[in-house]
């Protein structure tokens, strides 16, 4: 089971957890940052991400990206990055008796990246590949199209990729300034966890402790609620399969009620015996896939129904969608659903924390978006306390029919025809 070792400040204002696993002999080293294609400038679009690329083309000790992946790869370790809409992070998973080099490089990743220029336009083009790849992917790519319909005008709807034209554009000027602005210790924070021991805060101390340099505390807007009026927007493909997205706003990071929430997304379309998967595909037979969930960000939050299926068949699934969304403030969730949801969760959270980087990007996002670090069996108190009746108090604030948006993928050209599902 999880324990935390150490939660703490450096003197130079980077917030550390160091959280032992016990019977594990690997360890992982994540830094999250608070920023993302929120915090950008119209004329930042994709930065974000576009550095997140720039970070494993070299540092000062690994001056070439073919030197560091070589590096990581010498010491059989895994390790990614990840941009969101708030946050951009770095983690490095090794054996333990490698922690003092993984920390030296991460360090070094954040801190003293080489942003060569050469290095900079081959990554540009590869990112625009990147992003026709993501196009060319329906699943995927509704998600930002339902959400850019929510949001319009603001950088929560917009691409965390950038464009193809934002992308190019970018110069060496805005990356180092974005460098320099973002990524700085106030701004981020650090997680070890795995086999940790009574060394590993020297280690952080060592390659963490001497960066001084100071910059801006990340700060996000308000966003605008979403008008009480049906909203529909369609993108041409030409595809056998549809792909839909039907969005309501939900509630945001720190919400009381985020945990019901959860729940709710859960029996709604979580698993496989969910009330929408049961309904249009064991019933009806209408998808193949299907699937709800929810997305909370900083003031805002959105609760989507994903489907793929044959266009003859959308009107239908629309329609049966809604009934399964609309029947749940009429009436109380079973106690053996609920249960049954409850220990879904549990189960999921208990398989995921096996694992030494999911516990560090569960410990880090804990940390900075919800301001807290609470211990598994915290938690799970928490949710056992949720009763069916939280659970229809927040789909009743929630499942509101003229917030509805949907967003669908295929060959349609005008989405004018498709708002009369919505009301």
């Amino acid at each position: 089971m999880i324990k935390i070792r150490a939660n703490y400040k450096l003197a130079n204002g980077l917030p550390v957890v160091i959280a032992d696993l016990g019977s594990t002999e690997a360890v992982s080293a994540l830094v999250l940052i608070q920023t993302g294609s929120r915090l950008e400038k119209p004329t930042e679009a994709g930065l974000s991400h576009f550095l997140e690329h720039m970070v494993f083309k070299g540092t000062v000790t690994w001056p070439t990206a073919a030197s560091l992946t070589h590096f990581l790869d010498s010491l059989g370790a895994d390790y990614n990055a990840f941009t969101s809409k708030e946050v951009t992070g770095f983690y490095i998973k090794a054996a333990q008796e490698h922690l003092p080099k993984v920390l030296q490089l991460l360090a070094e990743m954040v801190w003293q990246p080489r942003l060569d220029a050469d290095e900079m336009a081959r990554e540009k083009e590869v990112i625009v590949q990147e992003i026709n790849m993501y196009e060319d992917n329906p699943l995927m790519y509704v998600e930002d199209l339902v959400e850019g319909a929510m949001w319009p005008g603001h950088n929560l709807g917009k691409m965390i990729s950038g464009t193809r034209q934002s992308v190019r554009a970018l110069t060496a000027r805005q990356v180092n300034n974005y460098l320099q602005k973002f990524y700085h210790p106030q701004n981020m924070l650090l997680v070890v966890s795995g086999k940790t021991n009574n060394d590993t805060k020297k280690l952080v101390e060592k390659y963490f402790a001497p960066v001084r340099q100071r910059g801006v505390i990340a700060h996000f807007d308000k966003v605008l609620p979403k008008k009480p009026k049906p909203t529909a927007v369609v993108k041409f493909k030409q595809t056998e399969q549809i792909q839909l997205a039907l969005s309501l706003p939900s509630l945001p990071l720190r919400h009381r009620d985020t945990l019901a929430s959860e729940l709710l997304a859960i029996i709604l379309g979580g698993n496989m015996s969910s009330r929408l998967f049961h309904r249009l595909r064991e019933q009806e037979g209408l998808c193949y896939f299907i699937k709800a969930s929810l997305s909370p960000y900083e003031n805002a939050g959105v609760f989507t129904v994903q489907a793929g299926l044959d266009k003859s068949r959308l009107q239908r699934a629309v329609k049966l969608i809604r009934e399964e969304l609309e029947r749940v403030p009429q009436e109380l969730v079973a106690p053996a659903e609920l249960n049954k949801a409850k220990q879904y969760l549990r189960g999921k959270l208990l398989l995921a924390w096996e694992d030494s980087a999911s516990v560090g990007e569960w410990l880090a996002k804990q940390a900075m978006q919800e301001h807290k670090l609470e211990l598994p069996a915290d938690l799970f108190r928490r949710l056992n306390k949720i009763t069916a009746r939280d659970l229809r108090r927040v789909a009743v604030a929630l499942i509101k029919p003229q917030c509805y948006t949907l967003a669908m993928i295929g060959p349609f050209r005008d989405a004018k025809p498709y708002l009369a599902w919505l009301k």
